[in-house]
């Protein structure tokens, strides 16, 4: 079953974000996604809220943090997924991303610092897993990696490619 990974900040996502995400997730369901994971935190209430509206419902599996205060304490259907045992954010990340065939990442900023947040560090290790990753910037606009080695795409004007966000630093676990 192909998979959708979902990593968003603690802070939440933007309308335009929820609004794009909803698309993502309408046209996953209907190309067979059916499962989606996601790292608990309280941005991401709304991934979760949209998977259990399809039908049949998406199985959710879900990799909470370690720290109580930034869960969102979300459950899956009975029978439709499981909760992981908490783990530190990082390592939740990397779960999340290997557990999924496709990452939606929604970060809080249009660029990464130099400090990778959440989304941002997921994005990348998707991309260095080969893996598709989309990232929804705040504005709702796409910065899409392709399958496996194709060349990095975008639905907006050519100013950002992931690959380009990332070459600021050499990035190691």
């Amino acid at each position: 079953m192909q998979t959708i990974g979902f990593v968003s900040e603690r802070v939440g996502t933007t309308t335009p974000q929820r609004a794009t995400l909803a698309r993502i997730l309408g046209t996953a369901h209907r190309r067979g996604f059916g499962r989606l994971t996601h790292g608990d935190t309280r941005g991401d209430v709304v991934a979760h809220a949209l998977a259990l509206k399809f039908d049949p419902p998406w199985v959710i599996d879900i990799y909470p943090p370690n720290v109580e205060v930034a869960r969102g304490h979300m459950q899956p259907r009975p029978g439709f997924g499981q909760v992981h045992p908490p783990a530190e954010y990082l390592t939740r990340a990397r779960a999340v991303v290997d557990a999924c065939t496709t990452l939606v990442a929604c970060p809080s900023t249009p660029r990464p610092g130099r400090m990778l947040s959440g989304p941002w560090f997921a994005a990348l290790y998707a991309h260095r897993a080969n893996k598709t990753a989309v990232v929804i910037l705040p504005d709702g606009s796409i910065i899409r990696t392709g399958e496996r080695d194709q060349d990095l795409q975008h639905n907006d004007p050519p100013t950002l490619v992931l690959a380009d966000l990332f070459k600021w630093a050499e990035w190691k676990e």
